[in-house]
């Protein structure tokens, strides 16, 4: 088994977190030059490839293919099948990668449709739901640190549109109308930031809006926080894969609300493990009611913890993923 992959860490990303989940220390080749690629795998040999992306690393796995007779299977996560609608070129190579792997990986339901909707038949569709350490990631009370001031809303992601930080910002009024002393944590990057940060000022809400930016360690965030919320929305053929920050929420036994978009609702289990919504005001309204109903949010903390223990855990990903190598060396 060979990954060839152009996302991997020390990349920032769930798409890089995921891979390192799955794969841990297999034999890999990370970003690799595409001819400098092939020469490495005909060196190598591997019995299976696996392409950690659609492009470029599955054109690759595709070319190794056809040139070394390897079956491979091919990551795909969502946006990466959505967005290749807007151009007929990348439609093609992007059907002519998934048609001649031997198997597509997704990571939701979701992705299943998007990828069947290139003509994959479902016998070729493997889903393996993105896990979390649930070793790493554990609520505050498994530490015995002190429980930090509530309230704390959070959200963890690369600051794009499609993340939806600006809808929670706009909610954000309505929320301190009644929770006066509620504070904003936004932990990311992106090329979003001065936009939202301009907007956090013409909210009036730049005092409970606090910038994080990139850090270290997540976990920390995690288990301070009260609340989870990520807005993930549609936007311009993007769409949610899956979120794996909510999980990571999840295993630190926090309830999350999450915006209706593509594979979040495999993430967030409505009612659960915490809340979907709509818009900015049914935000505001699922914000204030968890903040004011502790046993609620308790409840959906806890469900959130054990469905991680029990569904999501980094062991049974892997295991799911030597099985399909298995299958593809028989």
């Amino acid at each position: 088994m060979l990954l060839v992959t152009d996302d991997f860490p020390p990349a920032i990303g769930g798409i890089a977190s995921y891979l390192r989940d799955l794969y841990g220390d297999a034999p890999r080749l990370v970003r690799p030059r595409f001819f400098a690629a092939l020469r490495a795998i005909r060196r190598a040999r591997p019995d299976v490839l696996f392409a950690g992306t659609l492009f470029s690393s599955g054109v690759l796995a595709y070319v190794a293919s056809r040139l070394f007779r390897i079956p491979y299977a091919v990551h795909v996560y969502g946006t990466d099948l959505t967005t290749q609608r807007r151009s007929a070129l990348m439609q093609r190579v992007a059907r002519m990668v998934l048609r001649g792997a031997a198997r597509v990986i997704v990571i939701s339901d979701f992705g299943a449709r998007a990828a069947a909707e290139y003509g994959i038949d479902a016998s070729r569709i493997v889903k393996i739901v993105p896990p979390v350490d649930t070793e790493r990631f554990v609520p505050r009370w498994k530490t015995g640190n002190p429980a930090c001031p509530p309230p704390l809303l959070l959200t963890v992601a690369r600051l794009v549109p499609r993340k939806g930080h600006d809808t929670v910002l706009r909610a954000l009024p309505l929320v301190l109308a009644r929770i006066p002393d509620v504070q904003y944590a936004i932990v990311g990057e992106g090329p979003e930031r001065a936009r939202l940060e301009a907007l956090a000022r013409e909210l009036g809400v730049e005092r409970a809006v606090q910038f994080a930016g990139a850090v270290v360690d997540v976990v920390p965030w995690y288990q301070s926080c009260d609340l989870f919320v990520m807005m993930s929305r549609d936007e311009e053929g993007e769409v949610e894969g899956f979120g794996i920050s909510f999980t990571e929420a999840a295993a630190c036994g926090k309830p999350a609300i999450g915006g209706r978009s593509g594979g979040t609702a495999e993430a967030v289990l409505d009612g659960v493990t915490g809340v979907l919504v709509d818009d900015e005001r049914s935000l505001a309204e699922a914000i204030v009611n968890l903040l004011t109903d502790r046993e609620t949010a308790a409840r959906m903390g806890r469900a959130g913890r054990e469905r991680a223990e029990r569904e999501l855990s980094v062991a049974a990903a892997a295991a799911r993923l030597r099985r399909v190598a298995e299958e593809l060396t028989r």
